[in-house]
Order: C-alpha cells, then structure tokens, then sequence
C-alpha cells in the first residue's frame, strides 16, 4: 500500500469518529425535546484495496448512514393512545358541564322542582276545594316550567359552543394535515431516493403527526419514497 493510501485510510477513520462525535453531541444537545429521535451512526469496512492476486488489504471505513432509532409501529400505539386520552378528557369535559346544568345532587334541581310539583298536586287531590292548594300547584307548574326553560337554554349554549369548537378543531387539522403534506414533499426531494433519512424533517413530520392524533384518531401507512400516508 502507498503512503497516500495509508494516509486515506487514516483520513477515513477520522472523518467517521468525527461524524460520529458530531452526532453523540447533536442527541445531548436535543435530549430534552420530546419530538427529538435519538440517532446513530452506522459505518461498514471500505472495500478491500488488493495488493496482488488473492491479496487484500483494508481500505479504512464508510460511514454509512446516520439512522433515527424510532419504532414505527410503538409510535401507531401511542398516537392512537394520544387520540383515545383526548377523547375521554374532552368528553369528560362537556359531560361536566352538562352535569351543572342539572345540578342533580343541588338542591335547587329539576328533580327537587319535579317533587315539589307532584306533592302539591298529591295536596290539592286530597283537598280540592282549598283555593290556597290551588295557587301552590300554579306556583309549582310555573318554578318546573321556568326550570325546565332555563336547562334548556342552558344546553342549547352548550350546543352551540361545541359546534363552534368542532370548526374550530376541524381547522387546525386541516392545517396540521396540509404541514404534513409539505414535509411529505420536502422528505421525498431531501432523500431523493437514496435509501437515506432526513431525520430532522422526520421529526418535525412525527411532532405534527402527535398533533394532529390530539384532534382525531388516525392510522400512517409508510410509502417507498418516504412519504406517509395518514
């Protein structure tokens, strides 16, 4: 082997550690962001250079690609998780507010209204002709009549905001959907085909991805190209 070769031989196993370096220092650096995959350098023995027939002699090292150590199908699993935990808090949320409304264990409710309107009816059965007991049961009939007006303005508003916050969600998924689009496209150019990753494009793609599984339940199918389905 030449001096020369020996030098690029040399100059090979730097060039790897110093990437590798570069890398260990970039996962440090990104170890508190959550949508940060850690990565890994993968190097493989540069072809044997041959010295004479049936006579080899290692050539130094390729690096030969820096890899995300990511599981595809664990992140599935916890986008859907994601989706079914927003679902029952935001669920839990409405229903909350729907139990105010009818205040079942106040003491001013609709049952408590419904009892007092029964009981003065039971009232004037027995004594029909106590015009007093007659003006219990109107003022009865009337406190049940504003009671049931008042829950049912009351749910009717909670109506109207919950469909004002489905547009309002259905739009940042829409927006969410179309960021994923474009870093579809910015992936699928920056690899090129290669068999390469661009890993901080893929992040940004998997933190929208979490985003998005906030506002509904979703499903990815990986493409060739390295572009995903949603």
């Amino acid at each position: 082997m030449s001096l020369i070769g020996a030098l690029h031989t040399g100059q090979s196993g730097l060039s790897a550690s110093q990437a590798a370096i570069q890398v260990t220092g970039n996962n440090i650096s990104n170890a508190g962001d959550a949508d940060y995959a850690r990565e890994t350098v993968q190097t493989s023995p540069a072809p044997g250079q041959q010295l004479k027939p049936g006579m080899f002699v290692g050539s130094g090292v390729d690096l030969t690609s820096i890899q995300r150590q990511v599981d595809e199908a664990l992140l599935g699993r916890l986008r859907s998780s994601v989706s079914d935990n927003q679902a029952a808090s935001t669920t839990q949320q409405w229903l909350k507010q729907v139990q105010s409304v009818f205040d079942a264990l106040g003491t001013d409710n609709l049952q408590t209204s419904m009892s007092d309107f029964f009981s003065s009816w039971s009232g004037l059965a027995n004594k029909p002709q106590d015009a007093g007991q007659r003006q219990i049961v109107l003022q009865d009939g009337d406190t049940l009549a504003k009671k049931f007006g008042s829950q049912i303005q009351q749910l009717n508003a909670l109506s109207s905001e919950v469909t004002t916050q489905v547009g309002f969600q259905a739009e940042a998924a829409d927006t969410l959907a179309s960021q994923v689009a474009t870093l579809n496209g910015q992936i699928v150019v920056a690899e090129g085909g290669t068999g390469g990753a661009a890993n901080a494009l893929r992040d940004q793609r998997d933190a929208t991805l979490k985003q998005l599984s906030q506002l509904m339940n979703i499903t990815t199918v990986q493409q060739p190209n390295g572009a995903i389905d949603v």
